[in-house]
């Protein structure tokens, strides 16, 4: 499974229409479910430290324009490390 597919399946999977999420749930689910802790791990790049790998997880949500719309408002929520950061906003569409 490469990581688009799991982050679609993730997405399609737990949130239903008009739901509003952040990324930071999906980089949670992703990181912990025994599914995708395979692809979440060997998806790692040695070029980048785990905050810009979650950077660039977030970004592939954005990829996903036919089942999510980016909210304009930035979400302040626990990230994987529990410290509170800014993080994007999604809609299910």
């Amino acid at each position: 499974m490469t990581l688009q597919e799991a982050i679609k399946e993730i997405i399609s999977q737990n949130y239903k229409t008009g739901d509003i999420f952040d990324s930071h749930s999906v980089i949670f689910l992703l990181s912990r479910n025994e599914k995708y802790a395979e692809t979440y791990m060997k998806n790692i790049s040695p070029e980048m430290n785990i905050k810009q790998y979650h950077a660039h997880i977030a970004k592939n949500i954005s990829f996903f324009d036919d089942c999510v719309e980016a909210v304009d408002e930035k979400i302040i929520t626990l990230n994987i490390f529990g410290e509170l950061s800014k993080n994007q906003v999604w809609k299910r569409k």
